[in-house]
């Protein structure tokens, strides 16, 4: 038995994978693939390549970075609502100073709208701040992890061991 079990993990990357096939996420994508001058662009059918895979990964770290510098806390999940096309269950809606949505419904007078109840209202509630995305980065991970048949439970095993027993502030950098 290794010091370090990372139990779990093999299962989220194929659900969280799952999920993303489902989605169409790994569907080939319409690309031009050469632009010769005669004949006009050549598309085709193209998979995302590792680099922009990697890039997605990247995308997520740089929201999360954004994020801290618009002063979002780094624990804290925050909501965004929109109003869905159909048309939310409402006269008006305001926020407060202490940044609730309030709405002023058909059903109910003045509503504060919540993840739960949002759906009720006519709203979609969306995940955001430095938490969201630091999920979102893990998820692509695993994602990717999936589609390459990585046993990520047994990477991170490995990896972990190996820093355990590297010296302290190994290789001299001051980051």
């Amino acid at each position: 038995m290794t010091e370090y079990q990372f139990e779990g993990f093999n299962e989220a990357r194929d659900a969280v994978h799952g999920t993303a096939v489902e989605k169409g996420w790994w569907e080939p994508q319409e690309r031009i693939v050469a632009l010769p001058l005669q004949d006009g662009p050549r598309v085709a059918l193209v998979e995302r390549t590792f680099g922009e895979l990697m890039g997605l990964v990247h995308s997520e770290v740089s929201e999360a970075l954004e994020d801290h510098r618009n002063g979002r806390a780094e624990d804290k999940i925050l909501w965004s609502y929109s109003a869905k096309q159909s048309g939310a269950r409402v006269n008006g809606a305001w926020w407060t100073e202490e940044g609730t949505l309030i709405a002023d419904t058909y059903d109910d007078d003045e509503v504060a709208i919540t993840p739960e109840n949002a759906e009720r209202y006519g709203f979609v509630a969306k995940p955001e701040g430095i938490p969201i995305e630091l999920a979102d980065v893990i998820i692509r991970v695993l994602d990717i992890a999936g589609h390459y048949g990585i046993d990520i439970q047994e990477a991170l095993a490995v990896k972990a061991k190996y820093n355990k027993g590297r010296p302290h502030r190994h290789g001299g950098k001051v980051l």
